[in-house]
């Protein structure tokens, strides 16, 4: 139902297919090298007894689960409480993390996400690696396909009323000139008190409501000129 709960969904999945014990997933803005928590899975929060944890990193401060970015592949590790040259230690109370593995998520090859997963009972391997990596491609195009919508709905509606409240009359015709749509100031310019009375009468009787032929002329002529220097451009 909106993108939050997707990814929600997506992460409870992400668990499940690997058979880990919980998870996370953090977006990522490369301009400001900054991860923002999008969800966390129920078991950290169980399992984490600190208070009012950051939900915000900047990359330089992360330690191995930033490699992620930082390499901008998958980072498994089979042995997280054994040592190794890239870790930093975590937080005292922080949930405990035995078997580990993150993924890079790229949308137009910048990464837009990390996704991790932890606490598997047996080792993390390359099933593992490409189950996730498949996953969270697939659930970020969907991500992409909905801000895509969203944006195009503010846009129209930012639009429509522009359109609707204008002082200018403002309209649309078709090729041979008959109004298909208007707004009120059009409509009262043309006597009518409404847009839909005016698109009524030129529906329902044979009253032909056309711009002006000369107006209507040039303007057919200019298109007619603009498309053939795009044909010759192509």
């Amino acid at each position: 139902r909106s993108i939050q709960e997707l990814l929600d969904f997506a992460l409870d999945e992400a668990i499940r297919l690997t058979d880990s014990r919980i998870g996370y997933i953090y977006l990522y803005d490369d301009r400001k090298q900054e991860f923002t928590l999008n969800t966390w899975s129920k078991g950290v929060m169980e399992a984490c007894s600190i208070q009012n944890p950051p939900t915000a990193y900047l990359l330089e401060k992360t330690g191995l689960w930033g490699e992620a970015v930082r390499q901008a592949v998958p980072i498994m590790v089979n042995d997280f409480q054994g040592p190794h040259p890239l870790k930093r230690g975590y937080p005292e109370g922080h949930a405990p993390l035995y078997r580990y593995l993150t993924v890079p998520v790229f949308s137009r090859e910048r990464i837009v996400a990390v996704a991790a997963v932890a606490n598997k009972p047996s080792d993390y391997d390359e099933s593992d690696v490409r189950q996730l990596t498949l996953l969270m491609d697939a659930v970020w195009r969907i991500v992409e396909e909905r801000r895509s919508a969203e944006a195009l709905r503010h846009a129209e509606e930012k639009y429509r009323g522009i359109f609707e409240n204008a002082q200018e009359g403002i309209f649309q015709v078709t090729a041979d000139g008959r109004y298909i749509t208007a707004n009120r100031a059009q409509a009262v310019m043309l006597g009518y008190d409404s847009p839909e009375d005016l698109l009524l009468s030129v529906t329902n009787t044979d009253e032909q409501l056309f711009v002006d032929p000369e107006a209507r002329r040039k303007l057919l002529l200019r298109i007619d000129e603009q498309g053939a220097v795009a044909g010759q451009e192509h």
